[in-house]
């Protein structure tokens, strides 16, 4: 997507320095220690280049640093490739299908072209509370600690929630009964948030290295079973089905994160933990309170407890996968041992056959003979022939001699002689030759 950039010249009286520094990442003890080694004093100019937070232990200290020091001296942030695109895909505000669906797959296409280096590590699911889940201030910045203990955070989308509002509306209607208008404006408003949430997947599902959420419809079969969808007070059935999609998409390790007192999210949290494990026993799931009486020391330390299980997990799982790797190798370099002896005694029999096909004489090879047999129309006719040869020079005086002998085989009967010739149609076949039929001079 083209973007505009703005140039500014600027001046500053001589003698003062200018400080570059890029890729910080939410590194705050990085920044102060490089600060710190070059002499960073009022009269310095400071730029940072981009990548200021993001993926390192503490963004929200960072960023509260920088700004501090932007109050007293001359500090110069600029914007990173992640913030122009954040800018490039809401100034446009259009929400037509079509260009909605165009921003899904520029955005999706812009994100999987930034360079990242890709590591193993222990996925841990954020769910809970709509606002304690999203909302560092709420979770005591729950993801940035996550990230701190070498974790990716899978939060769940949104849309769901959305949805999910949506949806309640229309089971009320079919549970309780009530207003027409709100069931048709409320199924009306789901049917659009859902042609949204598939165009975004499809979007996400372009790239195989992002995790592709699933649909609202999936979800809400994942919690039959467990909650009726009349269960929607605070996040409802919702909270259920988000771990059980979790689970599903195979991140086992969930942080449940609900207020002190909000009841209806401990029943559909807390009071579903149990449930959950019977129906996946690789389920780690902790369910954490977030108030201003809980300790924030206490909290991290559930989460440190589960996390040690999960790496734990992790580690026995990676060497599984490594004890399946070699025992892959050692198949294929047998195979491979296997085929190289095969491919050995092949040669050795090439070999072995040559030489003896070189000892073998010389051979002439000549053209086979015709074929001189007489085709058996051929042979039928010179038997015809044959005895209508000796039927005329037969005299009378040896006629009787000619009659054939009486036996029990069938024989031939030859017409009487007379002064009239054979007939010059009298045939016989060679099916009455060979099955001795007697000629009674009918044709």
């Amino acid at each position: 997507m083209p973007r505009t950039a703005t140039v500014k010249r600027l001046t500053f009286r001589e003698g003062r320095r200018v400080l570059a520094i890029s890729d910080v990442h939410g590194n705050l003890p990085f920044l102060r220690g490089v600060l710190d080694k070059a002499g960073y004093g009022e009269d310095d100019i400071l730029v940072l280049v981009g990548d200021l937070v993001e993926k390192g232990p503490d963004s929200l200290a960072t960023l509260r640093y920088v700004m501090e020091l932007a109050r007293t001296r001359t500090v110069y942030a600029l914007r990173g490739n992640c913030d122009n695109l954040v800018e490039d895909f809401t100034r446009k505000g259009a929400f037509s299908k079509g260009h909605v669906r165009e921003n899904f797959n520029a955005i999706s296409d812009d994100f999987a072209s930034i360079p990242v280096h890709r590591v193993p590590k222990v996925r841990v699911g954020i769910v809970g509370e709509i606002y304690v889940k999203f909302a560092p201030l709420g979770n005591n910045n729950l993801e940035d600690f996550l990230r701190s203990e070498d974790c990716e955070p899978v939060v769940p989308g949104l849309t769901d929630f959305i949805l999910f509002k949506c949806d309640n509306r229309v089971e009320d209607h079919k549970i309780y009964g009530g207003k027409t208008a709100t069931y048709i404006g409320a199924g009306f408003l789901k049917k659009y948030v859902r042609r949204l949430q598939d165009d975004m997947i499809a979007a996400i599902g372009r790239h195989p290295e992002f995790r592709k959420p699933c649909t609202f419809d999936h979800l809400k079969e994942l919690v039959k079973g467990y909650l009726g969808y009349g269960n929607k007070m605070g996040e409802g059935w919702l909270l259920t089905g988000e771990m059980l999609e979790l689970i599903d998409s195979g991140v086992c390790n969930i942080v449940c994160t609900q207020p002190f007192g909000c009841l209806p999210n401990h029943v559909a949290g807390k009071g579903m933990v149990r449930k959950i494990k019977n129906n996946h026993a690789d389920a780690n799931i902790v369910c954490i309170d977030y108030d201003p009486g809980a300790t924030r020391i206490n909290q991290e330390n559930r989460i440190k407890l589960m996390l040690a299980n999960a790496k734990a997990e992790a580690a026995q799982e990676i060497q599984r996968l490594e004890s399946e790797k070699q025992a892959a190798q050692q198949k294929l370099a047998m195979a491979q041992e296997k085929l190289a002896e095969f491919i050995r005694r092949s040669d050795e029999l090439c070999q072995a056959q040559s030489a003896f096909l070189q000892t073998l004489p010389e051979l002439e090879l000549v053209p086979a003979a015709a074929e001189t047999a007489e085709k058996p129309d051929a042979v039928v006719g010179a038997i015809e022939q044959d005895i209508l040869t000796q039927y005329d020079a037969a005299p009378e005086e040896k006629a009787e001699e000619m009659k054939p002998a009486v036996t029990d085989e069938p024989t031939i009967q030859f017409p009487p002689v007379n002064d009239n010739a054979v007939p010059t149609d009298f045939k016989l076949s060679l099916d009455e030759l060979k099955f001795g039929r007697n000629y009674n001079g009918g044709k």
